[in-house]
């Protein structure tokens, strides 16, 4: 049994646990300088911290390496079987499809400089990265892209085809929750010819993916949608409306524009090779960003804030008194910051939305895509402002309420994604590196992440990351320990959640940081899964860190980014 939020993230139960479809762009960078340590040290920092974990690959047995082959094997065929059948009934490129030549101005490759903040040593950043992408022009001089593409840019420039010239371009406007990106172009570099939006495409519709290839050259694949539904953003905390795309194309990078006819159907932001299908951003989300990243003051998506559960079972049903009914969902939880948390409670039982009847199971009939999840209606339909009635049971009474919604703010959340990547505050103290856990810091430790980290770190993220106990509330971790003479003997302490300094508790680096500035120095930290704690020599302290900074070259033993949490929720766009 899963629980879903209102952003249409499903929130695995504490029964059934399960490993997120999130995940951050990762690769296995030198760090900026190399650090004077023994190999016995640096082997504990690679156990200990996300970032240096050596990039291995999981043993497998025979059997195991057997079946992923057998299964690759089938994936392979039954996407031969489709391309196929897709080449069969495509009968060949249609009179109205657009051709290589009239996208030379439309489409465009994006090379994008780009540098991460390290996660696991937060007071620098990983080596420089390149990525390579595509954009679309939807006017004169502005080019949609993915958001995934352009994440932490230092530079990005676009090439169009068959010309080597790079022309700079600039980040406008880039949405996570959306992952959609504006490119600002320059106005005279280019004859820039604006493609329009498709105004309908349906499940089984046929249409064309362009790409270049390796000479700069204009690619076109047959396409086909085989499924429409509300799915996981790749590399990202949240769902949207995607188009599962069937191509001939080997897809080469995110942003390859999909063609129906002349018009612009969306944008692929993923490719599996052994299926032959990815996933598209389609036409309507892109319409409803563009008019919104071109009107200043930018909405964003809308939620409505609460965690669901699909209420199947005839006991709950029953438990709930809504035996009668043939749909509904349950409210499981209201999220700091939402209008749920002053319209919805726990246990509600959600019968329709925004005159839409809701099954049992969270689909409801959408007029234009089919059978979705309901989100949908939020995220797809509204904005943040507006106003929807809900028809709920609440203790037995059947009731019209009316549900504010609003963008979600990740500053709400008790473990934030921080899925832009932004510099994550820290403190470095005896060389005890203190940090508040976020989802980017989780997923630097690899795909499998959940089996690495420790286990109460993985539970806490899983069942409660949206759900402080108060606004404001954080998980402070010892993500690690620099050896040096003044911590011997805890340096085998990683990932752990502490909950007091100096005797006093904390909730999050906030309070760390105002024990530190009462206190003049940490030199007591609990730690949750001890019962004493970690000691540091107070007054060897200001001699300790002077070396650690230099032996490690740490530029600042502490970085602060973020005001009190009213402010920056009011400020935050």
């Amino acid at each position: 049994m899963t629980r879903s939020s209102s952003n249409d993230e499903q929130v695995p139960c504490r029964l059934v646990r399960q490993a997120p479809e999130i995940g951050v762009e990762r690769r296995a960078f030198p760090p900026q300088s190399p650090v004077p340590a023994t190999p016995a040290f640096e082997q504990r920092l690679r156990r200990g911290m996300p970032s240096l974990r050596l990039a291995t690959a999981d043993k497998q047995g025979r059997g195991g390496r057997r079946h992923n082959a057998n299964c690759r094997m089938t994936r392979r065929m039954a996407a031969a079987a489709g391309l196929a059948l897709l080449w069969t009934t495509s009968g060949g490129a249609r009179a109205d499809v657009a051709g290589a030549g009239d996208l030379e101005n439309t489409l465009v490759r994006v090379t994008v400089a780009f540098q991460q903040p390290d996660a696991g040593l937060p007071w620098r950043k990983q080596s420089p990265g390149i990525r390579h992408g595509y954009a679309v022009l939807l006017d004169e001089t502005r080019a949609v892209t993915t958001e995934s593409l352009v994440r932490n840019h230092t530079m990005a420039e676009v090439q169009q085809a068959r010309r080597g010239e790079r022309i700079p371009a600039r980040v406008l406007m880039a949405d996570p929750q959306a992952n959609l990106a504006l490119l600002e172009l320059p106005a005279g570099a280019a004859d820039w010819q604006p493609a329009p939006l498709a105004r309908k495409l349906e499940a089984d519709d046929r249409f064309h993916v362009f790409q270049f290839d390796e000479n700069g050259q204009i690619q076109r694949g047959a396409a086909q949608t085989v499924r429409i539904a509300m799915t996981s953003l790749p590399n990202m905390a949240f769902r949207a409306l995607t188009f599962t795309v069937l191509t001939e194309l080997n897809i080469n990078g995110e942003g390859a524009a999909a063609m129906a006819g002349d018009s612009l159907a969306g944008l692929m932001i993923s490719y599996d090779k052994d299926t032959r299908t990815g996933a598209m951003i389609p036409y309507n989300a892109l319409e409803r960003f563009f008019a919104d990243a071109t009107e200043p003051p930018y909405k964003g998506l809308a939620t409505a804030g609460f965690s669901w559960a699909p209420l199947v079972d005839p006991v709950r049903r029953a438990f709930l008194h809504v035996q009668n009914q043939t749909g509904g969902i349950q409210v499981l939880a209201c999220l700091p910051g939402a209008g749920a948390m002053e319209a919805l409670r726990p246990h509600d039982v959600i019968l329709s939305m925004d005159g839409f009847p809701i099954d049992n199971m969270g689909f409801y009939e959408d007029p234009d895509f089919g059978r979705l999840l309901f989100p949908h209606l939020i995220t797809g339909r509204r904005k943040p402002g507006d106003t929807i009635r809900l028809e709920l049971v609440r203790d037995r009474e059947p009731m019209d309420i009316e549900l504010s919604l609003a963008r979600y703010r990740d500053e709400y959340a008790l473990i934030p994604e921080n899925t832009e990547g932004h510099p994550a505050e820290y403190l470095v103290e005896g060389g005890l590196i203190l940090r508040e856990l976020s989802g980017d810091y989780l997923q630097a430790f690899g795909r499998n992440w959940a089996r690495r980290v420790d286990a109460r770190l993985t539970d806490m993220y899983f069942s409660r990351r949206f759900l402080p106990d108060q606004p404001g509330d954080r998980v402070v971790i010892l993500s690690g320990v620099l050896p040096d003479a003044i911590n011997i003997g805890y340096t085998r302490f990683s990932n752990a959640i502490v909950q007091a300094v100096n005797a006093t508790p904390v909730s999050n680096l906030r309070d760390v940081f105002d024990v530190f500035d009462r206190d003049g120095a940490i030199y007591r930290v609990r730690l949750k899964s001890l019962e004493t704690d970690l000691v540091l020599d107070r007054a060897a302290l200001p001699a300790a860190n002077t070396r650690i900074a230099a032996q490690y070259r740490i530029p600042n033993l502490q970085f602060r980014n973020r005001e009190p949490f009213e402010t920056e929720s009011e400020n935050r766009p």
